[in-house]
Formats: C-alpha cells, sequence, structure tokens
C-alpha cells in the first residue's frame, strides 16, 4: 500500500509538471518565498533519493543529500529522476531497520542518530512530497492555474478519506 501511494503520487506530480511550461517550471514567485516549482520538486525528489540510498549504505541523512540543480532546471530531467524512484520503489521487498542521521541544531556539527526503518523514512518522504505539492498548489491556484492538477493533488489520504466521511 505504501508503495502504490507513493507511485501514484509521483505520477500526480509528473502530470502536473508535464502541463506546465518550462518558463513557469522554473518562475520564481514570492508566494514561494522566492523559490519556484522547480525548487520545491527538487526537494521533493532529493529526499526520496536519500531514503532509496538507504538500500545499500542501511543509513539515510537528508542533512548531506546531493542537491541536482538540474531537477529544478529541467522538467525533463525532473521526470528523469521520478522514473528512476519509481523504477526502484516497486522493486523493495519489504521493510528493514536503518538509521536516520541528522543534525537538528542550526548552529554546530551536532549530529544524531535515530533508528528507525526503511518504510518508516519511505513515508516520511511520502508526507513531504504532499506537503510540497501543497505547496505547489497554492502558488498555482494564486496565479489563476488551478485548472492544472486534481482536486486531490497536495491533500493527504487521512483529509481525502475525511472529506468522503464527512460527506456521506
Amino acid at each position: 500500500m505504501l508503495i502504490e501511494a507513493i507511485l501514484k503520487n509521483l505520477i500526480d506530480l509528473k502530470s502536473l509538471i508535464l502541463k506546465l511550461s518550462d518558463e513557469d517550471y522554473v518562475l520564481k514567485r514570492e508566494v514561494y518565498s522566492g523559490s519556484s516549482i522547480g525548487q520545491h520538486v527538487r526537494h521533493i525528489l532529493e529526499f526520496y533519493r536519500c531514503a532509496l540510498v538507504s538500500l545499500e549504505s542501511g543509513v539515510v541523512c537528508y542533512d548531506h543529500r546531493k542537491r541536482d540543480e538540474r531537477i529544478e532546471l529541467s522538467r525533463k530531467f525532473a521526470c528523469k529522476v521520478m522514473k528512476e524512484i519509481s523504477d526502484r520503489v516497486p522493486v523493495i521487498k519489504g521493510d528493514f531497520p536503518i538509521k536516520l542521521q541528522a543534525n537538528f541544531s542550526s548552529e554546530g556539527e551536532a549530529s544524531l542518530e535515530i533508528q528507525t526503518s526503511l518504510y518508516r523514512e519511505l513515508a516520511y518522504c511520502l508526507e513531504h512530497d504532499i506537503h510540497h505539492q501543497a505547496l505547489i498548489k497554492v502558488g498555482l491556484v494564486s496565479a489563476g492555474n488551478d485548472f492544472l492538477f486534481s482536486e486531490n493533488f497536495g491533500v493527504a489520504p487521512s483529509t481525502i478519506r475525511s472529506m468522503v466521511i464527512t460527506a456521506n
């Protein structure tokens, strides 16, 4: 179920990206505090890439992710990275323990190591993805481009389920 949700979410993101122009993808917007849709997409995909590194290393560290500007500057390259992630995720055969390394301080180099699991980190990446999709959605709505995405784009599954229950 988690793997399917990640794949669906990446398909939704790719669908949106393909509807944007290259200019809209890289346009820095005030509503995003001066960042672009491409920068949000880069951020989303880099977190997935970090989690997938743990398949070999047993360690995930989002702090030390490789920031690949090609993702934020090229819709085509972002779609290529999404395909790479989408190809790797389904071959995961189960959950296993990994370690999260992180520095939660804005000062100093004090790193913390926390026991976690691959599925927990993939779930975090999915929630993180949805959060950034919601931010992207806000910018597109403010620009009058709310026709570019489905109504559930950037909405958590629990919120969607809640809306269905409330409507009945």
